[in-house]
């Protein structure tokens, strides 16, 4: 099977990939033969105002969101009561079919719901059955059930507890519970048919979360505590943020709790974080489970309102108002995702002043946000670690729950694939090709430390006929803050752990040049093979996530977490046909929100980069007219694009 895609210029260009041989997606997994390929380290994003949701026109002032990551069905409440409901999932658009295994539910038409008069405040989908509750300002709780017969949501029941406002609902992972949360502290548990279980008083109750296998539940108060409730009602202890209980974790209010989507049944005991709070004054914690002893803390650049985990619970994103600047005085909203163990991944700032709810879609591609009262819609581009080099894609996978634990080999020719699992880092850093091979740097971590300062550098090149080829590798390893070269046996076991105040942040290689770049925006060069220790540039820009050389490794591209990229020349170069030739100089590009880009490999002028839904060729720093793009650029080559689509 294969997928085309073409793309027309004064230059032609095609675009053409084998699914099975390349990237084949479902929901948020890259299948590669019987592996999968992690998607890791989102880097840009656009936005797309979104201008009408059924009934009523275009959403003036919506309050409360909830994207079902089941079904895909999106459900927005707005200021009035009115509820809009709308089907994103899997319809084909031009044949108006559905794909084969769609439920009934995912194939709901949009739809208005009526039944409130006042501001929604909170809604939740039921995890397992076509059921998702509402409530409003006025207390008003409302279940609504689809009626397959019809196609139709309708009111399957609506209760009022009390005459206060909803502040939260969250069912159980077996859609059989759900708890709810009233403004005077209220809490209240009941059965999908309506019975009621038990309820409590809690004073400045505000958020409740079960826990996976729904044995608690746990209930955030606006002071910051953490309530832990069993099934029967009893107020078991409390959850502890900080290593001494005296403490509190902050002194701002609690706005969001959430487990991972995957979390484990008993409560998410593994050594990864599954739940996520969130405070007003930007701190996050990550626990392992309701009574981890060492939370992870986050400190978020940003005064928070909303946060929401991606259906795969690889990715956290939170939202909110980013800090006053002299260019910004009233703060804009912002939008960051970090990794489940707290890295960050990317940040994205909006021209809207503030954020008020957001919500993952089933894929975790798109994002449903709320912005100064408007329904929006983020794209998500996530990029893969993989590079392509003479018909051998090499790509990372994942392994017994360890992101990039491994690396595998693949002949787009012959389809033989070799897995590689003894290196000895840490997850996998960066790839990067040359001409005739790929170097693949890992990382070296110190337990609970992600400022990494060292790495392992693996070369990878094929020897023999194709039919009984092998593998060479040359290991070595490399402190990022010595400029002696590699780590000598002797020195290794104590040096490679030592952390870096500059960590690592990228990494790219050409035939005679190895560059890895710095949080701070500093670049290292190595001399291949020799893999020498060369220079140290400084400066160049901060965050980089990927780097380029291109041909004759004179110039560099560079892209950060926002979008931006800059080209550095590191040698004497001419930037234009008749400028006298420059060195150590940065240009920035002027478009913002590029996620991808690759040089070509016989034109030492030649690059193409993605930005947003378009590829843009340029020619030194002068640039084409954008052509429609979402493909992945493996090889620019004989003017000719060799990439594959995800989605």
């Amino acid at each position: 099977m294969y997928l085309h895609m073409y793309l027309r210029t004064h230059l032609h260009m095609h675009l053409h990939m084998h699914l099975h041989m390349y990237l084949h997606m479902h929901i948020t997994n890259v299948m590669m033969a019987d592996l999968c390929v992690q998607e890791i380290t989102p880097m840009c994003n656009f936005i797309c105002q979104f201008p009408s949701l059924g009934h009523g026109g275009e959403i003036q002032q919506c309050t409360a969101l909830a994207w079902n990551k089941q079904t895909d069905l999106l459900i927005a409440g707005r200021g009035d009561g009115l509820l809009l409901l709308r089907n994103m999932g899997s319809k084909n658009r031009r044949s108006g079919t559905w794909a084969a295994g769609t439920s009934e539910a995912a194939k709901t038409e949009d739809q208005g719901l009526v039944n409130h008069k006042l501001e929604i405040r909170s809604i939740a989908w039921n995890p397992k059955f076509d059921v998702v509750a509402t409530g409003d300002l006025g207390g008003i709780v409302t279940v609504w059930k689809l009626e397959e017969s019809t196609g139709i949501w309708e009111n399957f029941m609506a209760t009022r507890a009390v005459q206060v406002a909803v502040m939260g609902m969250e069912w159980t992972k077996d859609g059989e519970c759900i708890g709810i949360v009233y403004e005077t502290g209220s809490i209240m548990v009941g059965k999908i048919d309506g019975m009621k279980l038990w309820s409590a008083e809690q004073k400045y109750a505000r958020i409740p979360a079960w826990s996976p296998d729904g044995s608690i539940l746990l209930v955030g108060t606006s002071l910051g505590q953490i309530f832990i409730y069993d099934k029967g009602s009893n107020n078991v202890g409390l959850v502890a943020l900080t290593r001494r209980p005296e403490e509190k974790p902050s002194d701002s209010l609690l706005i969001d709790m959430k487990w991972r989507p995957n979390s484990t049944p008993d409560g998410g005991k593994s050594s990864d974080p599954n739940l996520a709070v969130a405070f007003e004054d930007g701190k996050c914690f990550l626990l392992q489970g309701e009574d981890d002893p060492g939370p992870t803390m986050i400190q978020v650049p940003m005064m928070l309102t909303c946060i929401d985990w991606s259906a795969d619970g690889k990715l956290l994103a939170v939202g909110g108002k980013g800090r006053k600047t002299a260019a910004k005085p009233e703060g804009t909203a912002q939008l960051m995702l970090y990794s489940s163990y707290g890295r960050q991944e990317l940040i994205m700032r909006f021209e809207q002043k503030n954020m008020y709810g957001l919500s993952w879609n089933a894929t975790g591609l798109r994002i449903a946000v709320i912005m100064d009262g408007l329904l929006s819609f983020l794209t998500v581009k996530r990029p893969l670690k993989f590079c392509f080099f003479e018909n051998i894609l090499a790509y990372t996978c994942a392994k017994d729950d360890k992101e990039d634990a491994l690396l595998v080999l693949f002949n787009c020719k012959t389809e033989r694939k070799v897995t590689v699992n003894h290196y000895s880092g840490q997850g996998m850093l960066s790839l990067a090709a040359g001409p005739d091979f790929c170097v693949a740097g890992a990382k070296v971590l110190k337990e609970n430390s992600h400022q990494q300062g060292s790495f392992s550098c693996l070369e990878f090149r094929q020897t023999g006929e194709s039919a009984t080829s092998r593998w060479e590798t040359n290991e070595r390893y490399f402190h990022i803050d010595d400029s002696h070269g590699f780590i000598d046996t002797k020195q290794k076991r104590q040096r490679v752990l030592e952390i870096s105040v500059d960590p690592i942040s990228a990494m790219t290689c050409s035939k005679d040049v190895l560059v890895v770049g710095r949080e701070s925006g500093n670049i290292v060069r190595y001399r291949l093979p020799q893999m020498t220790w060369e220079r140290e540039y400084t400066a160049v820009l901060a965050k980089a996530k990927k780097l380029g050389l291109n041909k004759d490794s004179s110039r560099l591209l560079l892209l950060n977490q926002e979008g931006q990229c800059c080209m550095y020349a590191l040698s004497e170069t001419k930037l234009a046909k008749d400028a006298p030739p420059v060195k150590d100089v940065k240009l920035n590009l002027e478009r913002h929100g590029i996620w991808n880009f690759a040089w070509a490999e016989d034109d030492l002028e030649l690059f193409v980069v993605a930005h947003k839904n378009s590829a843009v060729i340029y020619r030194n720093r002068d640039p084409e007219e954008p052509i429609a793009n979402e493909g992945y650029f493996c090889q620019f080559k004989n003017l000719e694009i060799r990439g594959g689509l995800c989605g």
